[in-house]
């Protein structure tokens, strides 16, 4: 996953590219939610997902973020410079996706493990 967003980040270019590595944050983030919170129900880590890219993508309106950002650059990853609207679609969608792509293989495993 950082894999993927790093190479967007760097080969992509345009409004695609920046949706694309926005997606794949919130995707991020829902991962660490559900890691640091596993016992959450998956629509509770998603809201949490959601919430705290939104969150990010305010401060960014803000100026705080890229005052950080220009005494260290790589945090650039992390909170983002400037804010857009289309972000907040963006990390929406990632999570949407994420969450569709854990609720099936959940009930996959489940299915398998019945079967077994």
């Amino acid at each position: 996953m950082v894999a993927a967003g790093l190479v967007t980040a760097r080969v992509g270019s345009g409004a695609a590219a920046d949706v694309l590595g926005d997606a794949l944050y919130a995707v991020l983030v829902l991962l660490l939610v559900s890691v640091a919170a596993p016992r959450w129900a998956l629509r509770r880590r998603a809201v949490a997902a959601v919430v705290l890219c939104w969150v990010v993508e305010a401060a960014q309106a803000t100026g705080g973020p890229a005052l950080l950002v220009d005494r260290c650059p790589p945090a650039a990853f992390v909170l983002g410079t400037t804010f857009a609207w289309r972000d907040l679609a963006a990390y929406a969608a990632g999570v949407g996706l994420a969450v569709l792509v854990m609720a099936v293989s959940s009930r996959g495993g489940r299915a398998a493990a019945r079967r077994s």
